[in-house]
């Protein structure tokens, strides 16, 4: 049988004394002692710290890296100091489209007055089909009616518009056609000329009739309620 020594043979439920530093005098008391040993180091921690940086470069750099914060922040809270947008923002709306139409009808009725001048002129004179600067003004006059009908492709109408777009396209094509067939019919002799005279003189009313048509179109848009875009 082997022998315990006597600090084990003790009795396990009797009290064991504390120190004296340790003694609780109160749980209160004892909290706020602690709470008030932790501020006080961390107190003197930052005060330290803030020593050591004053000391040494870090404060100058602390400083630019706050600053570089602010330059690349800042334009993100404040998205107006970045300027206005890089390229123009397309006007889809309604009156941006109608406004667009407008234009191009216009050149299209300057473009056909122009035409009816150049037709005129070789009435009063049909020798003028032989001449080369009479030529040469009439096809000016057909490659701005091509140039027409290629803008309005070119349109993005807003829903709603469709019908205006497909009007609009459908005369200025019909415009153009009629124009470069009447060119050719005076560059043509025999059967080619009467029939490119033919079709060209028919495209050319049909295409009239079909922008007169838009126009109408364009004119209920304008007072149809809602309408402003």
């Amino acid at each position: 049988m082997s022998l315990r020594p006597a600090a084990m043979l003790a009795d396990p439920t009797a009290a064991k004394p504390c120190p004296a530093s340790t003694r609780p005098r109160d749980r209160g008391q004892v909290g706020e002692g602690a709470i008030g040993q932790m501020a006080v180091g961390f107190a003197g921690a930052v005060a330290r710290f803030s020593d050591r940086l004053s000391r040494g470069p870090w404060l100058a750099v602390l400083v630019v890296i706050a600053l570089s914060m602010s330059f690349a922040i800042g334009p993100l809270l404040h998205p107006s100091a970045l300027g206005p947008p890089a390229g123009p923002i397309p006007d889809r709306s309604t009156a941006g489209y109608a406004s667009q139409v407008v234009a191009l009808l216009a050149r299209s009725e300057a473009s056909m007055a122009r035409l009816d001048d150049v037709l005129a002129e070789r009435d009063r004179n049909p020798a003028l089909t032989g001449s080369v600067a009479w030529q040469q003004r009439y096809a000016r006059v057909v490659s701005e009616l091509q140039d027409e009908y290629q803008a309005a492709r070119a349109l993005t109408p807003p829903s709603g518009e469709v019908e205006i777009q497909t009007c609009l396209g459908e005369g200025l094509r019909l415009t153009s056609t009629g124009a470069a067939m009447l060119h050719d019919a005076f560059l043509t002799g025999g059967h080619g000329a009467y029939y490119l005279s033919a079709h060209g003189n028919w495209d050319l009313h049909l295409g009239v009739e079909q922008l007169q048509r838009c126009r109408a179109l364009l004119a209920q848009t304008a007072v149809a309620p809602g309408s402003g875009g």
